[in-house]
Order: structure tokens, then C-alpha cells, then sequence
């Protein structure tokens, strides 16, 4: 309501006298914004500009036509109720050579998207919308491919009303859809206004009212003027944003509040706070190292002949390749009890023999004929070359085309057939050695009961079928839950 009483007085019912003509002057002289704009128009219009109307209500357009009708200016019209012939039309003959069309009357949500009308160099914005984004798009409707003039757009604000507050906010979510959202790092979920928000709007600009006279005529070298302090108010609140922008990600606001105050703490000042912290901590500690100055402790230092943890790790990097365990992962079915004892005594051999001064060899056979090739038969009987893709992939194919079916796991996994036939025998006789075995296990026999449900009703849907001479004619399948569905 109290944006109907910006836009127009004769937007409420019985305030229009209805024994005044319907197209008389009462319909401009009845409004601040209509008295402008009639005097904008005539200037705009005496040189050879195009105009195009935004407004957020379809009434406030069905003013405008008869605005337009009594000043007897060319116009078209696009609403919400413009049918898709109506409006390619409307916009044809506005952006024909020579139009006679002067002004464009537009919805804002409707006439605000996938419109080129290039041919206007001026906007009017006779409402604003609570999201600045429409207005945005609104304004693009002359920012097309083909413009040649420079683009002005006016908006409309009554003083001291609900309208300051409207385009307030809107600046402020534009700064936050700056700084936040287009960066990425947060998407914050829409607030709806609350009862006091509502309620300080309503209360905004009362006294104004109330102290207004009926004296205040604006005249045509008002204009001017009007305009300057429209562009003053703009840099203001430009001004007023701008002020905040640092460290004002964290205490932005829509309500104008701030959330970086905590028991007293102003966490804005972040930089400011923590040197401060870090002096005072400093101070501390020279005040309690001169209180409790002691003697002088040397740190203590590993002589090269003592041994030590640093250099009990390093002689396990410093095995020879082809001495050092491989990865054992569990999935790769190493017999790690075996593998770790035939290791320690390599090791053993390996050490013993560095000790005594004899030529080291990376080559060299420490291990008996007999241990060394039990270490290659554990190596080759494992599945080193399985990582844990692989294994995986193992499990969902077992699942998919189940045990028995082991060709087509091979096709799928790119191996040799035995290979893969060795390494099942191998899952499922040790696959309780699996951290997760329980869960596999479930997944694979789920999957496996599915293989045979399907079977199942491939058998008897062939059975079936068996019993018909023509089953294309004479078969009916009743599906369940489509009543009528044969």
C-alpha cells in the first residue's frame, strides 16, 4: 500500500473524481512523479531521444496510457498479458526506421528479459523493485547490440517514503552480491523482512508528510535542480557503502547491524588486536625469564658412534632394492607373517656381512637357496601388480555378473582370464582377512539374489510365452498399478 501511494493516487479506489474528464491535466497535477515526468518528457522529446517506462505494477501502466494519450505521444506496451504475436509486434515497430513510437511502456518482470530495444537512449525506472537485479535487467533493455547513443536512466524516488528504503536496501545487495556471491566463497539464503523492518519503513519519512504544503509546484527550471539532488543522494549512498568495505564481508548486514562485536571484542580490528596480544605476551615473557633466570643447559648432541632412532630409521632406506618389503596391502593376499620372517633374516645376513668388512652388493644372495626361493614363490603367488582400484572394481563386477561368471569380470577388467580366475579362488578363500569383509560380502551376495530374481522372471516370462501359438496377438500382460494399462 504505501507504494501504491508513491505511484499514483488514483491507484486507490475513489480517489479519482469522476466528473472530471478521464484524460484531464487532474491525472498529472494529482502526482509528484507524473508532473515530473510530463516535464522530462517534453524535454526529452524536443530532442529526438526514446523513452522507455519501467514499472512494477500493470495499473500504474494503464495511467501511463492515458498519459500518453492526453500529450498524444506514440507509444507501445508490454505486460504480463501481452500475448507472444502482440509483443514481437510491439517491439518490431518500435525498432523500425522512422517509428512514430515515442515511448515503451514495460512491466518490469515482464518486459524486463530477452527484449532488444536499441533504439531508446533513456530509461525511466518509475518504481524499483526490491531485487536490484530486475532493475539491472530492465536498464540492459537499451544496453543491446546496435545502441549508437549514449544511455541515460532516471529512476524515481519519492522523498522521505518508503521508496528511500526500497533502494537502500537494494544497493546493499547489490554490495553483497559483490562481494560475496560472484566470488564464490558463500551463498547467503534470501532474508525476508522482519516485523521491525516493516515497521521503521512504514514510520519513515511521517513527518515530511504531515509538515508538506500544497505550495510546492515544481517548475520547469525545477528540473534541473531536481535532477542534481537526485545525483547527490546517489554518491551519497554510493558514499555510505564504500565506507564499510574493509573487513566488511564478516559483518555485513541487510539490517544495518554488525556481528564481528563480541563481548565487547571488535573482531573487525582483527590485525590491530592480535599485535597487541602478541606485544603484551612478549613483555610477559621477558618479565618471567629475568624473574627466573637459571644455568646454562646445553642441548644434547648424538656422538656418529652412538646409535640412535634417526639412524636406526635410516638404515632401513639404505636396504638394497631388491631386499626391501614390498607393500603388502591386504587386498593383494601377501603371506606377511612369512614374507616378514624370511625378511628379518636377510637383514640379518645383510647387516652381518656390512659389519665384517666383506664387499656389499645389492645383488648379492644373503638367504639359503631354499628361503630365497620360497620369497620368490610368496612374491609370484600374491597379487602385487592389484591396486586398490583394481580391487574394487573387483567387488562391483562380482556383484554385477556374480561368481560364476568370471569371463565376463575379465572382459570388464582388461586381464587374463586365469589371473582373475586365481585371484577369486584366492577372495574367497581368504577374504575374511579383510578389514571390511562382513560388508562385501553383503554387497556381493545382494547383488548376486538380484541375478537370480532376474533369472527367475526371465524363466517364466519364457514359459509363458510357450504357451501361446502367437504370443504377439493372443498374450495380455496386466501391468500393476496402471489400472487400464493391457
Amino acid at each position: 500500500q504505501l507504494r501504491k501511494c508513491c505511484g499514483h493516487p488514483y491507484l486507490f479506489e475513489g480517489q479519482e473524481d469522476r466528473s472530471l474528464p478521464p484524460l484531464g491535466d487532474h491525472v498529472v497535477d494529482n502526482c509528484g512523479k507524473m508532473i515530473l515526468m510530463d516535464k522530462l518528457l517534453k524535454r526529452l522529446k524536443a530532442r529526438g531521444s526514446r523513452v522507455l517506462i519501467f514499472s512494477q505494477m500493470t495499473r500504474v501502466l494503464d495511467i501511463m496510457e492515458d498519459f500518453c494519450r492526453m500529450r498524444a505521444y506514440g507509444y507501445c506496451r508490454i505486460d504480463g498479458n501481452t500475448s507472444y504475436d502482440d509483443r514481437e509486434s510491439s517491439i518490431e515497430d518500435y525498432n523500425a526506421p522512422n517509428s512514430s513510437k515515442f515511448i515503451f511502456l514495460l512491466s518490469t518482470r515482464a518486459g524486463g528479459l530477452g527484449i532488444n530495444l536499441y533504439t531508446a537512449d533513456i530509461v525511466i525506472l518509475y518504481d524499483s523493485d526490491w531485487n536490484p537485479q530486475a532493475d539491472l535487467q530492465a536498464q540492459d533493455r537499451a544496453h543491446r547490440i546496435g545502441q549508437k547513443k549514449e544511455v541515460n536512466v532516471y529512476r524515481f524516488v519519492t522523498a522521505n517514503s518508503v521508496e528511500e528504503k526500497i533502494i537502500e536496501r537494494a544497493q546493499q545487495k547489490l554490495k553483497l552480491d559483490a562481494m560475496v556471491v560472484q566470488q564464490g566463497r558463500l551463498q547467503e539464503k534470501q532474508k525476508n523482512l522482519t516485523k521491525n523492518d516493516m515497521l521503521d519503513m512504514i514510520r519513515f519519512g511521517a513527518d515530511e508528510v504531515f509538515r508538506a504544503t500544497d505550495d510546492s509546484m515544481i517548475t520547469d527550471e525545477d528540473i534541473d535542480a531536481i535532477l542534481a539532488k537526485g545525483e547527490a543522494r546517489t554518491e551519497e549512498m554510493n558514499s555510505k557503502l564504500q565506507a564499510h568495505d574493509k573487513g566488511d564481508l564478516l559483518n555485513f548486514k541487510l539490517d544495518g547491524g554488525g556481528c564481528q562485536v563480541i563481548d565487547g571484542v571488535d573482531y573487525s580490528k582483527e590485525k590491530e588486536r592480535m599485535e597487541e596480544i602478541k606485544r603484551l605476551a612478549d613483555l610477559e615473557f621477558a618479565r618471567t625469564l629475568a624473574d627466573g633466570m637459571g644455568k646454562r643447559e646445553r642441548r644434547t648432541v648424538i656422538k656418529a658412534d652412538e646409535p640412535s632412532a634417526f639412524k636406526i630409521k635410516s638404515k632401513m632406506k639404505q636396504l638394497p632394492k631388491a631386499m626391501r618389503l614390498p607393500r603388502m596391502d591386504e587386498w593383494q593376499f601377501y603371506n606377511r607373517r612369512r614374507m616378514t620372517e624370511i625378511h628379518d633374516i636377510e637383514v640379518s645376513a645383510y647387516e652381518l656381512a656390512k659389519a665384517s668388512g666383506d664387499a656389499v652388493d645389492s645383488t648379492s644372495m644373503y638367504l639359503s637357496p631354499a628361503l630365497q626361493a620360497e620369497k620368490e614363490h610368496l612374491i609370484q603367488t600374491a597379487f602385487g601388480d592389484w591396486n586398490k582400484p583394481h580391487f574394487f572394481l573387483f567387488v562391483k563386477l562380482l556383484a554385477r555378473y556374480g561368481r560364476s561368471n568370471l569371463a565376463a569380470i575379465a572382459r570388464e577388467m582388461v586381464k587374463p582370464y586365469d589371473e582373475v580366475a586365481r585371484y577369486a579362488d584366492t577372495f574367497f578363500t581368504r577374504g575374511s582377512e579383510l578389514t571390511d569383509w562382513d560388508k562385501i560380502r553383503k554387497s556381493i551376495e545382494k547383488g548376486e539374489s538380484k541375478l537370480l530374481e532376474i533369472q527367475r522372471l526371465a524363466d517364466q516370462t519364457a514359459l509363458k510365452i510357450k504357451r501361446y501359438a502367437n504370443p504377439y496377438d493372443d498374450l495380455v500382460i496386466n501391468y500393476q498399478g496402471k489400472a487400464g494399462w493391457t
